[in-house]
């Protein structure tokens, strides 16, 4: 016992345990491996050159916040049956169409950046819509609700569309703000869901000069208030 009381104390400036890095790595590790929620702050990588590379119009894709991306193989398919559905024949589209649905809400920021990025023409651009509305349609309100919140105009109208389809109450402040959304796409998908919520036919034309559709968008921020 006397001595183990001798024994003198071990100096203050004694190595780390071996183990210590490797806990702290562990712990980063940890930190990393936390996937940010759709519709977080931040923003999404841009597609990697691989990507770009063989489909440059899927350079600089924007996403509705820190939603984690999809994998390098998995956006190649993505760009691939975009590709198709924009450029192939009856053949070939309907199945590129099929396999981008079944990817879920992923193909969203996808296909809102064909609709403004792709070098299809415009007519053909009108095949996004069978992926679009199964999509939207099989999804939560909150999904929806991200859609509403895009960048890309197709992916706000396509979300609009859907809120109306299903008589999403919860959206109606969201559609209300999107009466003055600077898309008129928009702004047409949004009253028309409005009146489908609620039966009503407010004062609005989505071509109107901007105070005319301000004074429309006011009216049902009233009505909305006071239902």
């Amino acid at each position: 016992m006397l001595r183990n009381a001798l024994r003198p104390a071990p100096p203050t400036g004694s190595p780390v345990s071996p183990r210590a890095p490797l806990l702290l790595l562990a712990l980063l590790g940890g930190c990393a491996l936390v996937v940010p929620l759709p519709g977080g702050r931040g923003a999404s990588p841009a597609p990697t050159p691989e990507v770009v590379k063989q489909y440059p119009w899927m350079a600089d894709v924007r996403w509705p916040g820190a939603a984690p991306r999809p994998p390098v193989a998995d956006e190649i398919k993505i760009a691939e049956d975009i590709d198709a559905l924009l450029t192939g024949d009856f053949d070939v589209y309907p199945l590129a169409g099929r396999r981008l649905i079944g990817r879920g809400q992923d193909v969203l920021p996808y296909l809102g950046h064909a609709a403004d990025r792709h070098p299809a023409p415009s007519a053909r651009k009108e095949r996004l819509d069978i992926v679009f509305r199964p999509v939207l349609r099989d999804t939560t309100e909150e999904r929806v609700l991200l859609a509403l919140s895009s960048p890309y105009a197709a992916v706000r109208v396509a979300g609009a569309a859907a809120a109306g389809e299903r008589e999403a109450v919860s959206l109606g402040p969201r559609l209300i703000e999107l009466l003055e959304d600077r898309d008129p796409r928009v702004r047409s998908a949004a009253v028309a869901s409005l009146r489908r919520i609620t039966g009503e036919f407010l004062p609005y034309d989505p071509d109107d000069p901007p105070a005319m559709r301000a004074a429309g968008a006011a009216r049902w921020h009233e009505y909305w208030q006071n239902r």
